[in-house]
């Protein structure tokens, strides 16, 4: 009975952890379902309770002590972080319940991205949070497959617009790339250590997708995770490492002094089916390194920093000024962001945390499936140099979540050099 108790909860753990990684989908098949009844604009009420009342359950059927206190403690912190800010800006407050970007719709509702901290750590397993990672990364997949040609097909992209409130016509999706990094990075892993042809297919394609119709942000995360997952590959043999990193700086640069030939190949196969890429496209014509604006938000987002360096602007502080120029309003760098939050000094401390915790695991941590996790949910993360608020990205918070689980369990888990994944001892 108490084996069959255990599966179950771990079944449910699994379940949880799986549809909010997947949530874009979840929330594309509920809203088709209630497009029928006329009641489509609920659909993230739906979406909530299929993923929390078996949440709930499982609550209901485990000691108190599996709830992880220190998530109570970050949402507590945040909402005590919202409540002084209010306090001392309240001209904060179109901000705070902006109809994209408030921060009960974008930030502290179940649904969103600091929710996955808690998803992570009720799991007690890094290879079941792989395992998760798998089959959500196949859901994904085929997702985002359907999307790229449908779009392809009928020649232009539906995005959301946070200026119109509603879906436009757009030449590429700029979210597009990002939903596929999971799916990317999962199975470039398992294609390393399995060597299974389905998984090279699925990366490759999906890369290929990513690159003719995401936007350049995620060619960065996929770039950070292969110099990474590269370390992690040959971390046992230096010698070898080295012989890899000399031979992919002489492969470099074979391409540097033929870039240009080798990008207008790639173009011309791409037009020959009636394909585009934006990024390719940009490259061709010298805007690659464009920032889109980027430079104006750093700058109005410095200039907050050098008026209030010591205890920053709060909650939202950039959004009330970038906002005005900027209909997202976030700073587009972490690194900024918590300095116009926190000031610089609290910004400092946290960042140095946040690095030096980050170095300990990839390096001393034992255990394979961990490091793994920790590498792909940090790549993902990567985006925050220059986009997205960290208060918004799953990932960020996922990776820190895969830190104090490895902080807390550390000493359950055996060495694990060979396999594919490693092997729990204990709890």
């Amino acid at each position: 009975m108490g084996k069959k108790l255990k599966i179950k909860k771990q079944n449910i753990r699994n379940y949880c952890l799986i549809l909010f990684l997947c949530i874009d989908v979840v929330y594309w098949v509920i809203q088709k379902i209630l497009s029928v009844l006329q009641l489509q604009d609920f659909y993230w009420i739906i979406t909530i309770a299929v993923i929390y009342i078996p949440l709930i359950i499982y609550f209901c059927i485990t000691s108190v002590k599996e709830f992880p206190v220190d998530f109570l403690i970050i949402v507590l912190g945040i909402i005590l972080l919202y409540a002084v800010t209010a306090f001392f800006h309240p001209e904060y407050q179109e901000w705070f319940h902006h109809p994209v970007y408030g921060v009960w719709k974008r930030i502290l509702r179940p649904d969103r991205g600091l929710f996955l901290y808690l998803f992570l750590r009720i799991q007690d397993d890094p290879d079941e949070i792989l395992n998760c990672m798998k089959i959500a990364g196949y859901i994904m997949f085929f997702y985002c497959a359907r999307t790229f040609v449908i779009s392809t097909i009928r020649g232009y992209w539906l995005v959301y617009s946070a200026q119109t409130l509603t879906n436009v016509e757009a030449s590429y999706s700029m979210d597009f790339g990002y939903d596929l990094l999971l799916t990317i990075m999962i199975f470039s892993y398992l294609a390393l250590y399995e060597k299974k042809i389905r998984y090279y297919l699925v990366a490759g394609i999906s890369f290929a997708m990513c690159l003719i119709a995401g936007s350049r942000g995620p060619l960065l995360c996929i770039g950070i995770f292969g110099i990474l997952i590269l370390i992690e590959f040959m971390r046992n043999n230096i010698k070898r490492l080295m012989i890899v990193l000399g031979s992919i700086s002489i492969a470099f640069a074979l391409i540097w002094f033929n870039f240009s030939r080798i990008i207008e190949i790639i173009q011309s196969v791409l037009s020959s089916f009636g394909i585009s890429s934006r990024s390719i496209q940009m490259i061709l014509e010298g805007n690659v390194t464009d920032n889109n604006g980027r430079t104006q938000i750093y700058e109005m987002a410095w200039s907050l920093i050098q008026e209030n360096p010591i205890t920053g602007w709060g909650l939202y502080g950039d959004r009330y000024v970038i906002g005005r120029r900027f209909a997202w309003g976030y700073s587009h760098n972490i690194f900024l962001e918590l300095m116009v939050t926190f000031g610089v000094v609290i910004a400092v401390i946290l960042s140095l945390i946040f690095f030096i915790n980050a170095t300990r695991l990839i390096i001393f941590s034992k255990n394979r499936s961990v490091r793994i996790l920790f590498i792909i949910c940090l790549s993902i993360s990567a985006k925050l140099l220059i986009s997205m608020s960290f208060w918004y990205e799953p990932y960020f918070w996922g990776a820190i979540a895969i830190f104090v689980n490895w902080e807390k369990r550390k000493g359950k888990f055996r060495v694990n050099r060979g396999g594919l994944i490693g092997k729990r001892v204990g709890k």
